[in-house]
């Protein structure tokens, strides 16, 4: 899941996020950091990870205020 205040989406998995945001790499070339650099482009940057039970983890992103 991706949410932001301008945009939100969500997924199955990492590649259907990242496909929704707009990436356009393939799937079998695809992996958390395609969306980290996809993210990235869009204006965030990663300031934290925390790691939920189980294989979840959030990251959290900042970007100046628009």
């Amino acid at each position: 899941m991706w949410q932001a205040p301008d945009e939100s989406c969500t997924g199955l998995d990492v590649y259907d996020v990242y496909e929704r945001l707009g990436g356009k790499l393939p799937r079998d070339k695809v992996a958390n950091t395609e969306v980290l650099n996809l993210v990235g482009q869009k204006g965030w940057e990663l300031v934290a990870v925390t790691h939920q039970p189980g294989p979840t983890m959030t990251f959290w992103f900042k970007r100046p205020a628009r």
